[in-house]
Parts: structure tokens; sequence; C-alpha cells
């Protein structure tokens, strides 16, 4: 960038282009780590990109409407839901407030795809920072727990319970890694510099070992089930179906020793879960206000309060979160006390219909036509999908972390600016990055 700038052959146009890829690996490095100051100001600098990129290449000129409009289209209208509804609700509370600031991600993502964005960041622009900061957050905590070690205590759970206060939740770390995982085999396959395809190649073992190595159980499934359904398109298109079989043979035996040496994947603690009495609570709640729900405000009140009101919710989830030292000194609001699923919540803020506008959102971005990347595409839906079946939108589970994926993944394959003559120049289809 600073060469461009302080050359004679300084191009607003190829400055626009490595500012803006600039901001998106500022911007997913620092993910894993949560909400945070940096990564306040890496929004900015992303934002001030998409501006500078937007007004440079004079994109509100190359509008058009299309198949994967729909989809961010839908993206927009699922956001709005909660402002409309808000309208017949209850005057608006923190709840409410909180909500519209981790959904806005759909609201933004949506206009820039609808209003258009760049088609020069590629996803191994942003798979090759994501594995990078993997593979030095895992040795980080690897480093750590050998010194912290005192040869007595469960190495397993003193290198979770490092991971869990320097670092993040398993929640966002396992779906940061399972999303660097398929953006990296994406980039496997675009990539012809052999050095560049050992890197990603190591890059996804590590990010693969990290996943196993967590108490986040939802987190391995999803892992290690694309990794079974991208190694069965594979033997497929390439028609090795003998391999079908060895296939199917890893990926049991790999599960059978999860469940052997895995303390949180038991048949008791499974059965045990918390969840399952949250879900009851949240379905017989949602039968008062079945087809357009409470609203957010109203919803967020009246599930906290009758949750300590629930014998089983008290007795099973809430005394259990209270005696956590992370949750102890917590408010008792809906950051601790909530349905735990997306699929729910939505349910009991918007009803059936919120329900299915969000399905049928994940069902039109399912249906974009990205040309190669249409399995990553639903690899990474997938492990939204299973993901928010067990989290609800909070900071565990906000969609800044994906939302960006879909707007990579369609843009990084669209024909654009086809009279810039100086494309092959800065962006050789042979280019390492």
């Amino acid at each position: 960038l600073f060469f461009f700038v302080m050359n004679k052959k300084f191009n607003l146009c190829k400055t626009a282009d490595y500012i803006i890829i600039l901001a998106y690996v500022f911007f997913v490095a620092l993910l894993p780590f949560g909400f945070s100051d940096i990564l306040r100001i890496s929004l900015y600098f992303y934002a001030f990109a998409i501006v500078f990129d937007y007004v440079v290449y004079k994109r509100w000129k190359q509008i058009v409407f299309n198949r994967e409009s729909i989809a961010y289209l839908l993206m927009i209208l699922f956001f709005l839901l909660s402002p409309i509804h808000q309208l017949f609700d209850i005057p608006a509370t923190s709840y409410y407030y909180w909500q519209n600031e981790i959904r806005i991600s759909f609201l933004i993502f949506g206009l820039l795809g609808i209003l258009g964005t760049t088609n020069r960041v590629k996803p191994y622009h942003v798979a090759f920072p994501m594995v990078v900061i993997s593979c030095c957050i895992f040795i980080y905590l690897l480093i750590k727990t050998a010194f912290e070690w005192n040869g007595v205590e469960n190495i397993w759970s003193l290198f979770n319970g490092i991971r869990r206060s320097d670092i993040n939740s398993h929640m966002m770390l396992n779906l940061y890694l399972n999303m660097t995982i398929i953006l990296s085999l994406c980039s496997f396959g675009m990539l012809n510099y052999k050095w560049l395809r050992v890197f990603f190649a190591v890059g996804i073992s590590v990010c693969i070992l990290f996943v196993l190595l967590s108490d986040g159980r939802i987190g391995i499934v999803s892992c290690l089930l694309v990794l079974l359904f991208y190694s069965l398109y594979r033997t497929y298109i390439k028609g090795y179906y003998k391999m079908i079989i060895g296939v199917f043979a890893v990926f049991v035996c790999v599960v059978g020793l999860q469940v052997y040496f895995n303390p949180r994947i038991s048949k008791d603690l499974i059965s045990s879960d918390a969840r399952w009495q949250l879900w009851e609570y949240s379905y017989d709640l949602s039968k008062e206000h079945l087809f357009i729900g409470y609203g957010t405000s109203t919803m967020g009140k009246v599930f906290v309060e009758k949750a300590f009101e629930n014998e089983k919710i008290n007795n099973n989830y809430i005394h259990g979160v209270l005696e956590c030292p992370e949750f102890k000194n917590l408010p008792r609001d809906n950051k601790i006390i909530h349905p735990h699923s997306i699929f729910f919540q939505i349910l009991l803020e918007h009803g059936l219909i919120g329900l299915f506008l969000m399905i049928l959102m994940f069902v039109a971005i399912a249906c974009m036509r990205v040309k190669q990347n249409k399995i990553y595409l639903w690899l990474i839906l997938f492990v939204i999908v299973v993901q928010g079946c067990f989290e609800h939108f909070g900071s565990h589970f906000y969609p800044l972390m994906y939302c960006w994926t879909f707007l990579l993944l369609d843009y990084s394959t669209r024909e654009i600016e086809k009279k810039d003559n100086y494309l092959s120049e800065i962006f050789p289809s042979n280019h390492p990055l």
C-alpha cells in the first residue's frame, strides 16, 4: 500500500483493492477474541475500506437484482423483524437494544450484497490470517498449559480452562476454527503453489486437532461431520467410490476415540443436559403467542421472570449457572438465562412468522449461485445451523462471526470490473496471495 501511494504509478483503484484486503485481514484476525476496542477499530477500518472502494469504483452503477439479491433482502428483512415488532411491544428494554446490536450484521452485509462490493477479496486472503491466528492460539495454549501443569491436575481440563480465561468460550472459538477449516479447504483447491498448499494442509490439521481437544461437543460434532461430508464429496467427484468405505471407517474410529476419551461426551451427561428442560420450557412458553411471538422486549422480560418460577429450570439450570465462578457476578438476565437455540429464540420473539422467515433466509443463502464455492457455502451454513440449534444470538454466537462469509463466497466468484486492464497485474491467477 505504501509503495503504491509513494511511487509514480499510484493508482486509486489499486489502492482501494489493497486497503479492502488489509481491512478483511485485520478484521478476521481479531474475531476469535470476541468484542473488544481493537475489534471495533478494525470494524471502523473495514467500514472505511468498503465506502472508499464503493466510491472509487462507482459501484452504484453496477447494482443488479438477481437470485443472490433475494438472500440479501431476506437478511435485511430478518433484522427488521425486531424493530417493526417493537412498534407494538412494551417500551424498549436493554435486551432489545443488545439484540439489535448483535443482529445488525444481517442488515449491514445484506445491504452490501444488494448495493455491491468488491470481487477482489478471495477466500485464501482471509483463510491465510485465520490459519496463522488459530495456530498461534493453539501454540500459546500448549506452552502455557505445559508451564502451569503440576503433574496432578487433569491436563485436558487445564488446557480448556486457560483457553476459556485467556481467549474465548469453546462455542466462539470452535465456530471460528470450523470456518477456518472450511475456508482453508476452499483455498487449498484454488492455489497451485506447493508451499501454500502445504501451509494450508498443516493449518487444517492443527485446527482439527484444536477442535478435538476442546470441551465443546457441538463444535467437535460439526467438525467431524464437515470432514465426513467434504471427504465423501471429493471421493464422489473424483470417482474414487471404493474409498467411501475407508472414509466411513476413519470417521467411525475418530468418533469412537472421542466418545472414549472426551469426558463431556457421555450418555449420562447428554441426557442430563439442562438444554432439554430449557427447550421444553421454551416450547410451552411459545404456545401463548405461537404465530406472532411476544416481541423482543417482552420475550426478554417474560422468559427470565417465568424461568425463576419454573421448578425444573430453577433446579436443573439456574442454580447450577449461579454457582459457576464465571457467571456468579453477572446480572440474572437474558445473557445467562436464554433458550439456548436461535430457533426457539426467534419462535418466542416473532412466532412462526419469524421462524419461517429465518429458515427461508438460510434456504435462500444455500441457493446462491457461487460456482465452485457452493460446497464450502453449504458447509459453513451447516456449521452455523448446527451450532444455532444449541446457542442463541448472543455473546457466544453473534452473526458478525459468519455473515461476511456469505458475501465473500458470493462476490469472489463474480465478474464485475471487466474493463480493468490491471486486474491480471495485481491479482494474477497463479499468484500465491
